[in-house]
């Protein structure tokens, strides 16, 4: 079964709210630099500038992905790579913190590895993390490379924010199940219909994540906004898995938008009376 659900807001006119500030390659790269330069090392290690070593080279070459800024460096130190992953765990760099580590690659080509993650992104940065990897020496010591990644905001199109004209919203929920259903609730506060707005408005668009391993999503939300009930859609926002949004305005896809705390998901679960955004149940 499937029912329309109206919230109708007040018809004044005004600004859309914009979302948040969109980055640039340009910051992604300066503080990807900057992290690659404040890495902790043991006491003595150098710095080179000469081209990485065949050991670490396989974890250097990234290669090109949009919205990510990429930097590295390498290091020698005369510490075991055991005592540099210790103390590089023990001393993750200055606006970040210890996000893990262990040993990874090929037999013959294993080297250890830690992760830091940056505590809060700067306007405009979606993500950062710096990654050190450490093989043993040839002649004795180690080997340190040291690769930064930090993803930008992209800009968000002019199209996809819920303008003052579309003063009506549909919001429905589909829960998976042997039998999916259609779940649907009529609202007529407008400080219903002008939270999820603001929501939307709200968020920025998503950087490209790449290949990433998400949860099982057993209900997704969709909200179509339109001038009036009945009216074409404006405006359709519906959730994806890995915390994203895809948007459709007057029929023409957009970018999709960001939304990692699944703030529009638990907005509409609680309003349709959902014990859980994300798992089956029932109102």
């Amino acid at each position: 079964m499937s029912v329309s659900v109206w919230l109708v807001p007040p018809g004044a006119a005004g600004p859309v709210d914009q979302g948040p500030p969109s980055g640039s390659r340009a910051e992604a790269l300066r503080l990807a630099e900057d992290l690659v330069a404040h890495v902790a090392l043991p006491p003595g290690s150098a710095r080179f500038s000469g081209p990485v070593p065949p050991v670490l080279r396989p974890w250097d070459d990234i290669g090109s992905i949009p919205d990510m800024a990429v930097a590295s460096g390498w290091w020698t130190s005369a510490a075991s790579a055991r005592q540099v992953s210790t103390f590089a765990s023990a001393h993750p760099a200055a606006g970040t913190r210890f996000f893990g580590g262990g040993s990874i690659g090929a037999p013959g080509q294993r080297v250890i590895s830690v992760s830091d993650a940056l505590t809060v992104a700067p306007a405009g940065l979606a993500s950062g993390q710096l990654n050190i990897f450490i093989a043993p020496g040839q002649q004795g010591g180690s080997l340190v490379l040291a690769t930064a990644t930090v993803q930008w905001y992209p800009p968000r199109s002019a199209a996809e924010y819920v303008t003052p004209e579309m003063r009506a919203v549909t919001v429905s929920v589909t829960i998976a199940g042997p039998r999916p259903r259609v779940v649907t609730r009529t609202f007529s506060s407008p400080a219903v219909a002008g939270r999820l707005a603001g929501l939307l408005n709200g968020m920025p668009a998503a950087p490209f994540w790449g290949p990433r391993s998400c949860a099982a999503v057993w209900a997704s939300y969709r909200v179509t906004f339109a001038a009036a009930p009945g009216a074409p859609p404006g405006l359709i926002a519906s959730t994806t898995m890995c915390g994203g949004v895809a948007v459709t305005a007057r029929g023409v896809a957009q970018p999709p938008l960001d939304d990692e705390t699944g703030a529009l998901s638990r907005a509409a679960a609680g309003l349709l009376g959902l014990k859980s955004p994300f798992v089956p149940s029932a109102p």
